[in-house]
């Protein structure tokens, strides 16, 4: 029995693919990398996935693991001497199963990324992992790649949302990892050792994942900044203010935003596009919509017009554009005049100091709800009220806040 009959035993003929139907899977998506393969083989299970790489081992075959075949250095390409066979794993596509309990998903390693975070969601979960290529991208080459996308700040890259494997080796043999098990010191941990190896020391088959709660609103904001200097110190700034809240930052230049808008000439600039970069943040909260406060006062008494000197006319941040987005909401412009009020508000009151907690919470959440639900039309109210709301929750503070802790944050 020759490889393509060993290999056609293993999976079924219809999943052997030659000629013009194998030519999909031996060129990358941007066509910048191609090449030859015997065959391309499509099995839907791990014990099918096992037997392939048994039938090619023996027949000393070289072996190219493909998921999405979105990745763009040519890592899931076979290479022109058309000895190899490109082992795709689209067909593994199956959720597992989901344990809300513990916050883990078990998927197959062609599910794609989208797929997964869809079936997250239905959960009301979270799986934070997020890139350009989520519609196609398969969670095998996620892990193989050790992907990092868009969240890594808070949620760091694709080794760190995986607690298991499910791992067929060189061998043919299948090494049983999956597991939910966050604190677990036995020994080695091995699936680290796949993680990133693309393919290298065995193709991966399956993972359990961890998920997330679904955070109760979310905030963006692109800000326009002169030098790479000030993205720096304006990230500095985002992470002192919103601390474990804070899951991206990206840095645009400006060439790369002249150049969409020229492209797609449909497209909007939100800010000018005289400043050489654009800094986009992305926040997430668990309760409520505090944490607004991308430029914090320096003090309990800074004025408001001093929050928007430093960063907004200081040089380092010249405009600024947010929006917020509740669940299940199609999401509201707030100027930044609202988030300077309750910047200083909630600086001034130490979330740490229970005896505020309440006020800290309550105030600043009923007047950014009022002035962006019902003034989101209004620019110039919204502004006035931004302003109005600032003097308030200053004076109120100034009036019942005990002499011993003013002029400091609250101790807890």
């Amino acid at each position: 029995m020759n490889l393509l009959q060993a290999l056609a035993t293993a999976v079924g003929e219809a999943n052997v693919l030659t000629g013009d139907d194998a030519q999909p899977y031996l060129t990358d998506w941007r066509k910048r990398y191609g090449g030859r393969a015997q065959a391309v083989v499509r099995p839907g299970s791990t014990a099918e996935v096992a037997a392939v790489v048994r039938a090619c081992a023996a027949a000393r075959t070289p072996m190219v693991p493909q998921g999405g075949n979105t990745g763009l250095v040519g890592g899931g390409t076979p290479d022109a001497s058309g000895n190899a066979v490109v082992i795709s794993l689209q067909r593994m596509n199956r959720v597992r199963s989901i344990d809300t309990a513990n916050d883990t998903i078990t998927v197959e390693a062609g599910c794609v990324l989208q797929a997964v975070q869809q079936a997250a969601h239905e959960h009301g979960r979270l799986f934070p992992l997020s890139l350009a290529a989520e519609g196609s991208a398969t969670i095998g080459g996620n892990l193989a790649t050790n992907a990092g996308g868009t969240q890594v700040l808070r949620y760091g890259n694709a080794r760190d949302l995986a607690l298991g494997l499910e791992v067929v080796l060189a061998s043919g043999e299948t090494w049983d990892g999956l597991r939910g098990l966050r604190k677990d010191n036995t020994g080695y941990d091995l699936k680290h050792l796949f993680i990133g190896g693309e393919g290298t020391l065995g193709i991966i088959t399956a993972a359990t994942l961890k998920l997330y709660p679904l955070p109760a609103a979310q905030m963006t904001a692109l800000a326009a900044v002169p030098s790479l200097g000030a993205a720096a110190r304006l990230l500095e700034r985002a992470r002192a203010a919103a601390g474990a809240a804070l899951t991206a930052f990206e840095l645009m230049g400006r060439i790369t935003l002249q150049h969409a808008v020229e492209m797609l000439p449909t497209l909007r600039t939100p800010l000018p596009l005289a400043q050489r970069f654009w800094a986009g943040l992305f926040t997430l909260y668990g309760i409520g919509f505090l944490g607004y406060s991308l430029v914090p006062a320096a003090g309990p008494w800074v004025s408001l017009a001093g929050q928007f000197a430093v960063p907004l006319t200081g040089g380092w941040i010249t405009d600024l554009n947010a929006r917020v987005i509740g669940a299940g909401s199609n999401g509201v412009d707030v100027f930044p005049s609202l988030h300077c009020a309750v910047s200083a508000y909630c600086l001034f009151f130490d979330l740490r100091h229970k005896r505020w907690r309440f006020f800290a919470y309550v105030v600043p959440c009923v007047g950014l709800w009022l002035s962006t639900v019902y003034l989101r039309y209004h620019y110039l109210i919204d502004l006035v009220a931004g302003f109005a709301l600032a003097a308030v929750v200053l004076e109120v503070a100034r009036r019942f806040t005990p002499a011993s802790m003013q002029g400091r944050g609250a101790e807890p």
